[in-house]
C-alpha cells in the first residue's frame, strides 16, 4: 500500500478491508487504493464518482458508498477550482438528492463553507453542473436564509460596517437569483409564499448594505484623480475596485428585476397597502427606492416605470413617512440625498431637514451609527441645490440658530482635518516617510473638497445678509472667522494658495486643489469685506475683543496680502485692503477695557467658558448661574444638564428661568456683579 496516503484514508481503506470481500473487489479495492494515493483532481474524482454508481445501488455495500462520497465532498471543499476537478455529472439530481439525505450538502464543518455554498459562490459551477433549486427543499432553503441573515449581520456588528466583502456578495446574490428562479417554476402558491417571505429579508439585506460598498467604490474612483502616485492605489488596485463596483450594479439589476422582487414592489405602489400589510420591510423599501431612481441609476431598472410610480407615492406621503413612529433615523437619511432636494423645496420640510441636522448630534460611531457626516454634508448639499434665501428666513429662530451651532462646528472639524492632512504632508516629507504621501494627499483633498462645499452655505447667508438681527448667527460667524484666521496662519494654511507658487510648500497637492483651497479664502475674505460694513457684527467683536488676535491678522496680511478679490464685476480688492480696513474700524471704534484692581471672582464668571457673565441664567437642580450664550449653545449639541447630566432642553431651561423666583436670583446676580464692578473699577 502506498505510503503517501493521509493517515485519515488508510482508516478508510482499513475499514473496507474489514468489512468487504476484497477476494470479489479486488479490482475497485486496487483502484480506490490508487485513487487515495493520488492529488485531488479530476481523474482522481472521476475515478471515485465511478466507484460509487457502480455500488450505490447495492445495499450491502451502503456504509462504503457513503465513505466514498464523503470522500468527494472532502476532495471538493478542498478544491481550488471544482470545475476543473470533477466531472459535469457530479452534482445531477440524484447525487444532490443523497447528499442531502446524508447531511452532506448544507453541512459547516467548523469555519468552513458548506459544499452548496462553494458550489453557487461562483456562476461558472452553477452552469457546469447544471445545478438548480428543488421545491422539494424549500425547508432547506429557509435554514439557509436564516444562515446568510444570521452570519451577513455578525459580520457587519463585528466590524461595524455597512457593507459585505466582494468576495461574498456573489454568493448571497447567485443564491437569490437560484431562488427567484424557483420561484418562477412553483406552482403550489402556499409555497410561493412560503418561498417569498423567508427571502424578502435577505433580499433587502443585501441590497442595502451593499449600496455603502457602491458609495464607498465611488469615492475611491473619485479619489483617484487627487494623486499622480501609486504608492496607495495603483492601477491594478483601481481596476479591481471598479470591477467590484460594476460586479455590484449588474447584480442588483439583475435581482431588482427578477419576478418574484419585482411583483413584490407592484404589491406596493399604493404604500399605505405595503404599511399595513407588510410593515416590517416598509423601513427596507423606502431604503432603496430613493438612491435608485434619483441618482442617475435609471439604467438598472427594466420595469423603471414601476419604481418611479412607487417613488412617486412615497414622496406624495412624505411627512407621514417622517411622523411615522416605525421609521427610524437609519431609513430617514436614506432620502436625504442631494439628488432629492426637491423634496425639500418647503418651509415645512426644509425645516425638518434642519431638525434631522441636530437629531443626528445624538448619534455616533459609539452608538453603531457610521453615516452622520455623510448626512450632514448631504444636508449642506440639498439646502445648496434648493438656493432659495426666503425659504431660510422663514424657519423657525430657534430651529435655525441649533443649525448654525452644530454647522459652524462641522465647519470648524473640516478645517481641522485639512490642517492636520497638509502638517502630515510636510512632516512626511521632512522624514522621508515617502510611502505616507500618497494616502495624506488624497485625505488632504478629499476633506478640501468638502469644506468648499459644506461653506457654500455659509457664503451664501452673509452674502444675503441673513445675519441682521441675528445675534446667535453674528456670534458663529465671528467664531469661525476668527478661528479660521489663528489657524490658517500658525498651520501656514495660506501657503496652498496658487497665488504663493514661489513657496517651498506649493508642492504638497496639485494644482487642481490649490484653485479650491485659494477659491475658498476668496469667499472666506468676501464675507469679511461684508460684514465688516455691519455695526452689529463690529459691535460684537469689540464686546468679545478677547477672539480678536492682531498678529494672526498681521501674519494673514503678511502671507496672502496681494490676493485680489473680486467684490464685484472687474472690480478687485486686495487681501491686504481688506484687513486694513476691518483694523482701522476696530481701533477707530475700539473702547477702552476696564480695568479692576483685582480679578473678577469666580461667581461671576460662566462656570463652563470661565467669561464674566453678561445675561445670567439659572440652571435647574443646582441653581448655578452661567452665561445665556454659553449654555444655549452647549444645548444645541447636548440636550442635558451639564452638571447633573439629566435630560435639559432650550424649553425646560426657559421655562425654569421664566419662574418668578428664579427671575428675583438672575436680578440679584446682576445688582450684586455691577455693585464689584463700581467698587473695583480703576477706570
Amino acid at each position: 500500500m502506498s505510503k503517501n496516503i493521509h493517515p485519515n484514508d488508510l482508516v478508510f481503506i482499513n475499514y473496507l478491508s474489514d468489512k468487504l470481500n476484497i477476494e470479489n473487489l479486488t479490482p475497485d479495492y486496487q483502484l480506490l487504493n490508487n485513487c487515495l494515493s493520488k492529488k485531488n483532481n479530476y481523474d482522481t474524482n472521476n475515478k471515485l464518482l465511478t466507484l460509487f454508481l457502480k455500488i450505490n445501488e447495492n445495499q450491502s455495500y451502503k456504509d462504503f458508498s457513503l465513505f466514498i462520497m464523503k470522500k468527494l465532498v472532502f476532495n471538493f471543499k478542498n478544491s481550488k477550482k471544482v470545475i476543473d476537478d470533477f466531472p459535469s455529472n457530479f452534482l445531477n439530481p440524484k447525487i444532490i438528492s443523497y447528499l442531502i439525505q446524508n447531511k452532506l450538502f448544507f453541512k459547516y464543518e467548523n469555519a468552513h463553507k458548506s459544499m452548496f455554498d462553494i458550489l453557487i459562490n461562483d456562476s461558472q459551477n452553477i452552469d457546469f453542473f447544471n445545478f438548480s433549486l428543488n421545491e422539494e427543499y424549500i425547508p432547506y432553503y429557509i435554514v439557509i436564509a436564516n444562515k446568510y441573515i444570521e452570519t451577513l449581520n455578525s459580520y457587519l456588528n463585528a466590524f461595524n460596517l455597512s457593507l459585505i466583502e466582494s468576495k461574498n456578495i456573489n454568493l448571497y446574490a447567485n443564491y437569490l437569483k437560484l431562488i427567484s428562479k424557483l420561484y418562477d417554476s412553483i406552482l403550489n402558491y402556499d409555497n410561493l409564499n412560503t418561498l417569498i417571505d423567508s427571502h424578502l429579508p435577505l433580499f433587502y439585506q443585501i441590497i442595502e448594505t451593499n449600496i455603502e460598498l457602491y458609495n464607498f467604490n465611488q469615492t475611491v474612483k473619485d479619489s483617484y484623480k487627487y494623486t499622480n502616485f501609486s504608492n496607495l492605489l495603483n492601477d491594478n488596485d483601481y481596476n479591481l475596485i471598479l470591477n467590484d463596483l460594476e460586479n455590484y450594479i449588474n447584480n442588483i439589476k439583475y435581482l431588482f428585476n427578477c419576478n418574484c422582487f419585482f411583483k413584490e414592489f407592484q404589491n406596493c405602489i399604493n404604500y399605505q397597502y405595503y404599511l399595513n400589510h407588510n410593515y416590517k420591510y416598509f423601513n427596507s423599501l423606502i431604503n432603496l427606492i430613493p438612491f435608485f431612481t434619483l441618482n442617475d441609476n435609471n439604467t438598472l431598472l427594466e420595469n423603471n416605470t414601476i419604481y418611479q410610480n412607487l417613488y412617486q407615492n412615497i414622496i406624495s406621503n412624505f411627512n407621514n413617512i417622517f411622523e411615522n413612529t416605525h421609521v427610524n433615523i437609519y431609513n430617514k437619511i436614506k432620502f436625504i440625498k442631494p439628488g432629492n432636494y426637491n423634496i425639500f423645496n418647503t418651509v415645512e420640510r426644509l425645516e425638518l431637514l434642519l431638525i434631522i441636522y441636530k437629531e443626528l448630534e445624538r448619534f455616533d460611531e459609539n452608538t453603531g451609527f457610521l453615516e452622520r457626516n455623510i448626512t450632514r454634508y448631504n444636508i449642506i448639499q440639498i439646502i445648496t441645490k434648493i438656493d432659495n434665501i426666503d425659504l431660510l428666513k422663514q424657519i423657525k429662530k430657534d430651529v435655525f440658530d441649533d443649525f448654525i451651532n452644530l454647522y459652524i462646528s462641522e465647519l470648524n472639524k473640516l478645517f481641522d482635518s485639512v490642517c492636520e492632512f497638509k502638517n502630515k504632508i510636510t512632516i512626511s516629507k521632512l522624514t522621508r516617510r515617502i510611502n505616507k504621501l500618497d494616502k495624506y494627499k488624497i485625505n488632504l483633498c478629499i476633506n478640501l473638497d468638502k469644506l468648499y462645499n459644506s461653506y457654500s452655505i455659509l457664503y451664501y447667508l452673509i452674502n444675503n445678509n441673513y445675519y441682521h438681527n441675528n445675534s446667535n448667527f453674528i456670534k458663529k460667524i465671528w467664531d469661525l472667522l476668527s478661528y479660521w484666521i489663528d489657524n490658517s496662519s500658525k498651520n501656514r494654511l495660506f501657503v496652498l494658495c496658487t497665488i504663493c507658487n514661489n513657496l517651498e510648500d506649493d508642492k504638497l497637492i496639485n494644482s487642481e486643489s490649490k484653485k479650491i483651497i485659494q477659491e475658498l479664502y476668496i469667499q472666506f475674505f468676501q464675507n469679511i469685506n461684508n460684514l465688516i460694513e455691519n455695526n452689529d457684527f463690529i459691535n460684537y467683536i469689540l464686546e468679545n475683543q478677547y477672539y480678536y488676535l492682531e498678529d494672526s491678522w498681521n501674519l494673514t496680511r503678511e502671507l496672502i496680502g496681494p490676493l485680489n478679490i473680486n467684490f464685484k464685476i472687474n472690480e478687485y480688492i486686495s487681501v491686504e485692503k481688506i484687513i486694513n480696513k476691518f483694523q482701522n474700524i476696530i481701533h477707530s471704534k475700539k473702547n477702552i477695557d476696564e480695568i479692576y484692581n483685582s480679578e473678577i471672582p469666580i461667581e461671576f464668571l460662566d462656570p463652563i467658558m470661565m467669561i464674566p457673565i453678561k445675561e445670567p441664567l439659572e440652571i435647574p437642580e443646582t441653581k448655578y448661574i452661567v452665561d445665556k450664550d454659553t449654555i444655549m449653545e452647549y444645548l444645541s449639541f447636548n440636550e442635558i444638564n451639564p452638571f447633573t447630566r439629566n435630560e435639559l432642553t432650550k424649553t425646560d431651561l426657559e421655562e425654569y428661568n421664566n419662574q418668578n423666583e428664579v427671575k428675583e436670583r438672575c436680578i440679584r446676580f446682576i445688582n450684586e456683579f455691577n455693585d464689584w464692578k463700581n467698587k473695583n473699577k480703576i477706570r
